[in-house]
This record gives C-alpha cells, sequence and structure tokens, in this order.
C-alpha cells in the first residue's frame, strides 16, 4: 500500500496514537469508501492489534507516519466533516494511527522536533513471524515479514553490543554502521525461504559468535 496525505489537515483526539486526517490512495484507482476498505486492509488492521502495530511500524520505516484504521462507514462523523471540509477527488477523511514506535507522536508527524524512531524488541519480532505461521497465509506479508526480520537481526545485533562494552569497542562505530545498515541481509538461503526457518534462524542466534554473524549475514 501506499498514500498521500495532505499535512496541514492533521487534527488531534484524546488519544494520543489517533489523529484525523485526509488520505488518497496511490495511484489514484481507490475511489470509493469501499474500495479505500479493501485497499488499507482496515478489517485485518483493526482485528488484530499486534498486526497493527508492526504494521504502522513497517510503514513508518517507509515514510507513512501513520496507517488508516477507520473510514466513514465505521465513524459517521468524518461523513459531516467531508461535507464541512471538502478536499479534492478521491482523499477520504480517516482516522490514523500513529505507529507507537514514534515516540514523539504527533509532534513528530508535524516536524516541530523531527522523528524519534524506536526498533521493537527482538523478542516482539521474533514472536510475530512465529505467530504469522499460525494466523496467516505464508506468502500474505512476505515483504513486510522480510523487513521485519532484517530489523530483528539488526536489534539483536545491537542489543548484544550493548550488553557486551569489550566487544563493542572493538568494532568501530562507522564500519558497524557500514556493515549493517549500508547491506543486505544474507541467511544463506534463497528467497523462498519460508517464515518457520526464518524464526528457527532468529531462535539460533544466540549459539552464534556476534563477529561471525556480522560478517557472514550482512553482505
Amino acid at each position: 500500500m501506499s498514500w498521500k496525505t495532505r499535512y496541514k489537515n492533521i487534527y488531534s483526539t484524546s488519544d494520543k496514537n489517533l489523529i484525523i486526517t485526509a488520505v488518497q490512495s496511490f495511484p489514484n484507482l481507490y475511489d470509493t469508501v469501499e474500495k479505500s476498505n479493501e485497499y488499507y486492509e482496515i478489517e485485518n488492521v483493526n482485528k488484530d492489534l499486534l498486526y497493527r502495530d508492526l504494521l504502522s511500524f513497517y510503514y513508518l520505516m517507509n515514510g507513512n507516519d501513520f496507517i488508516p484504521i477507520a473510514f466513514e462507514d465505521k465513524c459517521p462523523r468524518l461523513k459531516n466533516l467531508a461535507n464541512i471540509n471538502p478536499i479534492g477527488k478521491s482523499f477520504f477523511w480517516c482516522i490514523g494511527y500513529i505507529s507507537p514506535y514514534l515516540t514523539n507522536g504527533i509532534s513528530g508527524i508535524r516536524g516541530t522536533n523531527g522523528k524519534k524512531i524506536s526498533i521493537p524488541d527482538f523478542e516482539i519480532l521474533v514472536n510475530w513471524l512465529d505467530y504469522h505461521i499460525k494466523n496467516y497465509v505464508s506468502d500474505k506479508h512476505s515483504t513486510i515479514n522480510q523487513f521485519l526480520f532484517k530489523q530483528a537481526l539488526i536489534k539483536y545485533v545491537n542489543e548484544y553490543l550493548e550488553k557486551n562494552i569489550i566487544t563493542k569497542n572493538k568494532i568501530d562505530n562507522g564500519r558497524l554502521f557500514d556493515l549493517i545498515y549500508n547491506k543486505k541481509t544474507v541467511i544463506n538461503f534463497n528467497n523462498e525461504l519460508k517464515v518457520e526457518h526464518w524464526v528457527e534462524y532468529l531462535q539460533d542466534l544466540t549459539y552464534r559468535d556476534i563477529y561471525e554473524i556480522i560478517v557472514n549475514d550482512f553482505r
């Protein structure tokens, strides 16, 4: 999914993680509320809170500060807002959910203090991938899961180095950044690797040498 928003049309609510705003799908093909509900996966987002949090994190890291979670069919007041404040073809007012990993919330969206982003805990990411196996079609979220897999690996390496200062001091920060963030994740499997193998790989990290992980699994 990808969407546009008009950042001057963002209103806060009593819930710090919810905003009222307007979105337009990209490309501009989803021109009804019904199509928008399907495009933004509103049903899945609202029935699975773990999925919602990690999906919002994925889009946050890929340039979208929130995900839509309701349109006027679920929140009639939005329809009144559309009548009062028309905003253009194929834009729809919605309730937006700000990722909990954007730690400064709406102020980060508005650019007043810059965005402050945290990465989910390693255990949360591993548990999600394991949870995915049991609750979703295996290929439904492959791109998202690949991204979350890499974030879990990065999180593991960073947490290990934070706890092992002596080890961390042996690796120059600039070199570490280049090795991890400027390289793709390689885990010696082909692109058809199933999520089950990703989970097994992450769970086995504690049995491996940290240097070997950094050198061999980021290329």
